[in-house]
């Protein structure tokens, strides 16, 4: 990374600146609406309300139920690692991840997993053992954010202190963190993870995760339309970086699925972020049409290709290096602005991805670059009074490459 890119990563990133029995213990409920919450069984508020030891096997969860990624519930390897916990009577902390200017909110910190007082051979000890996971997930359905957005980075920082050197770090979180210090809608997709998470540690924003197993899963599993798998594998190394470079015991990072079929109601607006799409190739007429979103590509308002753009352009050039096909490769932006300025972007991207695919290997011959600007928008409208509608505004600005002389499109 060039000190240049660094002071500038940092500049952007400084202006943001027991119960007696606990066989009555179950699962909250799969629905929720406007009229009802979930809700914590008294046996587990009983488990929870124990004295806790905390010399023991510490748990800290981290429990994104932002509106972007509905429901996050305990699984898997998570329900294994409550569970030896409980087994030796350790203690487990949840907090929920929140918008901006809001602190996480705590819904359980140092809570007991087991009754410590019994002898870990008898039935009611193992009994909790088994119920534990249940407990917990209880308590993760009682999150709710206050604010907009979601500061995944904020609540991760909590959790680290709490742990304070040891213990078990579990994240539920889609990842698309749009507020706070690691704030992806002001990020260029496709970035150096490296250069991201340096400009964190650059500024002493890191979590402190040494000494502390991690692991953070459900990345990319936002409620809607699933994400395509290059941004979630860009989102996932991002948060390996993280780890990485937060000295993290170990590391695990990973997409999920997580999310479950609570339908939740009144959340605070969790702006969609800029992402790039990624469409399947598509035939028009004699052309194999590829579309690629802009942000995949280019920062904003700029023609200058990013360092991930080659993950988009490799595939035209495998499917053009052999035989003579041709392709016209077309730019195109939003529909508002300045339509002088929008048309000379969209030229300047178009020419910017031609260099690139002659430089990769394809022939200047075979390729030709067309400024749309505004024109022929694939979604409307892409904004209103406030400003972009970004859902829209993101599949308009695309570069649309045409195939022609292929064998077949796929």
């Amino acid at each position: 990374m060039s000190a240049s890119s660094l002071r500038r990563a940092i500049a952007a990133l400084l202006t943001l600146a027991v119960m007696s029995t606990l066989a009555a213990c179950s699962a909250a409920s799969s629905t929720e609406t406007a009229s009802t919450t979930p809700i914590v069984s008294a046996d587990c508020r009983s488990l929870f309300a124990l004295p806790a030891d905390e010399s023991a096997p510490k748990v800290a969860i981290v429990s994104d139920d932002t509106a972007s990624a509905g429901h996050m519930m305990l699984t898997g390897a998570a329900e294994k690692a409550v569970a030896t916990a409980s087994r030796a009577n350790g203690t487990v902390s949840v907090l929920s991840i929140d918008g901006a200017n809001a602190q996480p909110d705590w819904l359980a910190r140092s809570s007991a997993l087991n009754d410590s007082r019994l002898a870990a051979d008898t039935s009611r000890h193992q009994r909790i053992v088994q119920l534990a996971p249940q407990c917990v997930s209880q308590l993760m359905a009682t999150g709710r954010p206050k604010q907009k957005g979601s500061d995944v980075l904020g609540a991760l920082q909590l959790a680290a202190h709490q742990l304070n050197g040891s213990g078990t770090l579990i994240a539920y979180t889609d990842g698309l963190a749009n507020s706070g210090l690691l704030d992806f809608s002001k990020q260029q997709f496709g970035a150096d993870p490296a250069d991201i998470v340096s400009a964190l540690a650059a500024i002493g924003q890191l979590p402190p995760l040494k000494g502390i197993a991690v692991s953070i899963t459900g990345i990319g599993q936002v409620s809607g339309a699933p994400l395509n798998q290059k941004i979630v594998s860009w989102f996932v190394s991002v948060y390996k970086e993280l780890c990485r470079q937060s000295g993290a015991a170990s590391c695990s990072v990973s997409s999920g699925p997580t999310l479950d079929s609570t339908v939740r109601t009144g959340l605070p607006a969790d702006a969609a972020l800029p992402l790039p799409v990624f469409s399947a190739p598509v035939v028009d007429g004699k052309a194999c049409v590829l579309t690629i979103g802009s942000a995949a590509l280019f920062g904003g308002n700029s023609a200058v290709l990013g360092s991930a753009a080659d993950v988009a352009l490799d595939s035209i050039v495998d499917r053009m290096k052999n035989g003579t096909p041709t392709a016209e490769v077309d730019g195109y932006t939003t529909t508002f602005g300045d339509p002088g300025f929008n048309t000379q972007l969209s030229t300047e991207r178009a020419q910017a991805v031609v260099s690139r695919l002659v430089q990769l290997g394809l022939k200047q011959s075979q390729l030709v670059a067309v400024g749309k600007g505004g024109s022929d928008p694939v979604a409307q409208p892409d904004h209103d009074a406030n400003g972009p509608i970004e859902s829209a505004a993101s599949q308009n600005r695309r570069v649309e490459v045409r195939i022609t002389g292929l064998a077949k499109c796929a």
